[in-house]
């Protein structure tokens, strides 16, 4: 649900925090949600048949009320035909603001920043979409220098319009600071653009054909 009006009551953003296998997305939201630290999460098997994931959170930011969505989008398990795709998420994958996170300890996940954003703003057309707002979050639990690629992050992350903040879900290190400054700059984003002309698809009842480029994480399964 996008927001409208902006009344207390009914602001409610849709967080989305995606990023490559392993890299920690549980365990950033449970921190955010639970502030705790935990490893024991859902298997592999139940994450294959429950592709998103969805907890609520309520936050106060600028003394303005907010209710979260926060999803999980399930990384390369999930990384389907286009058919299947296209079955499975139709608007799930537009957010109002999304938080890709990464492994510091582990450099191709940081690169994978490209197609993930590729993949949501593919699907981010017609009469759903979104201005979304996003932030790239580097990961990790352990207390080792990550400076080179932290620096090599936030170039990438300037390079492509996004704040970038490392975040430790195990000391709850910026797990906080991310997400509250995520939606803070979500809502002025929001308040930027809410006189934009609508689309004009939106308000009719025949939708035009959407055309979308080959997903850059889909694969093909063999059988």
């Amino acid at each position: 649900m996008a927001v409208e009006a902006f009344e207390v009551e009914s602001i409610v953003l849709k967080l989305m925090v995606i990023g490559d296998g392993g890299v920690g997305k549980s365990c950033f939201i449970t921190r955010f949600v639970e502030g705790k630290y935990t490893t024991d999460h859902p298997p592999s098997q139940w994450k294959r048949e429950h592709r998103f994931q969805k907890k609520l959170h309520q936050v106060v930011v600028d003394g303005i009320t907010i209710n979260l969505e926060i999803m999980e989008l399930n990384d390369e398990l999930f990384r389907l035909t286009d058919v299947a795709t296209e079955a499975i998420y139709p608007d799930a994958m537009i957010a109002d603001c999304y938080i890709y996170l990464f492994d510091l300890a582990n450099k191709e996940s940081l690169h994978s920043v490209g197609n993930w954003k590729h993949e949501m703003e593919r699907y981010n057309v017609g009469p759903h979409r979104k201005h979304s707002v996003w932030m790239m979050a580097g990961h990790t639990i352990k207390e080792q220098d990550y400076s080179i690629l932290i620096t090599q992050a936030e170039a990438k992350a300037k390079a492509m319009k996004m704040k970038f903040m490392a975040v430790n879900a195990r000391s709850g290190e910026n797990i906080d600071k991310a997400v509250l400054t995520l939606v803070a700059d979500t809502m002025t984003h929001q308040k930027a653009h809410c006189n934009d002309p609508v689309d004009p698809w939106a308000t009719s009842d025949t939708q035009p054909p959407v055309e979308r480029a080959p997903s850059p994480l889909a694969v093909t399964h063999e059988k």
